[in-house]
């Protein structure tokens, strides 16, 4: 009798905390799917709080286009608990990601994932058919492309125009009548400030202030690219995780929200230089 009865009080207390620790968990909304440093990988996180306990967050990765595609992620992020270091690190293998079938990861001890980015991707089917996109790593392209230390190969794959290729310049997407609104200038003239002025000598940023609603293309990036080229890191990885947020403000079909989306990948690839 006496095992039946702390029997039926273990289940009773496991019960009761589990109930607790259901109620303790709050689930905050997703981001909007902001882009990586790749324009063909998307993510997006949330925060997950437990009452009294550090936080967590969920985080899921997915291709936008078709086809699928497999790479390896790298995240920062503040932690959830104490500790001297102010940031911490999350890096894993992707396989098989596709629009519809996102990659999903946990994050234990986490209030908010700062930056994402990838490399290694590679594309699998799709408009590229299958191994459209080779990676690129420690300046050294896997076999088919430039043997490493230069040289020349007459089997060199070209990437596609969406490509991000480090340590290239940025692949940038097109983006026609970008028409700004108050919250992006606000946001503009902020970003221009921490990078000394730096913006006010951008085409697009002259054409707004005008009131004009320009076309960017590839020249302006590659400008840009020029204007910023010694900016310290620090600053253009901040910049890069605004950018990201300003996204999410804007539904994902959105030109803002597809320029703030450019401009988060622009500043991680420039922090990479």
């Amino acid at each position: 009798m006496r095992w039946s009865q702390q029997a039926a009080l273990s289940v009773v207390i496991v019960t009761v905390l589990s109930q607790g620790i259901a109620r303790a968990e709050k689930k905050g909304p997703w981001t909007g799917w902001m882009m990586t440093n790749d324009p063909l990988v998307q993510w997006r996180t949330r925060k997950i709080d437990w009452g009294s306990m550090s936080p967590d967050c969920d985080l899921q990765f997915r291709i936008d286009g078709e086809g699928a595609a497999n790479f390896h992620w790298y995240v920062t992020y503040v932690p959830g608990g104490g500790g001297s270091d102010p940031t911490g690190h999350r890096d894993n293998p992707a396989n098989g990601a596709t629009r519809d079938k996102e990659i999903n990861a946990y994050i234990i001890g986490c209030r908010q994932v700062s930056t994402a980015r990838v490399d290694r991707v590679t594309r699998r089917g799709g408009a590229g058919g299958a191994d459209a996109r080779r990676p690129i790593r420690d300046g050294a392209q896997t076999p088919g492309g430039p043997p490493k230390g230069g040289g020349s190969s007459s089997s060199t794959v070209k990437p596609s125009p969406a490509v991000i290729v480090f340590p290239g310049p940025f692949r940038g997407p097109s983006l026609g009548q970008v028409r700004m609104d108050s919250r992006s200038l606000q946001w503009v003239r902020s970003d221009s400030s921490r990078l000394a002025q730096r913006l006010l000598d951008w085409r697009p940023v002259g054409e707004w202030a005008r009131g004009n609603a320009p076309v960017i293309q590839q020249a302006d990036w590659d400008v840009l690219g020029k204007l910023l080229y010694r900016v310290d890191k620090p600053t253009l990885r901040s910049l890069a995780a605004e950018a990201s947020q300003h996204a999410a403000e804007y539904p994902d079909t959105s030109m803002l929200g597809r320029l703030w989306t450019a401009m988060a990948a622009f500043y991680e690839h420039q922090s990479t230089r």
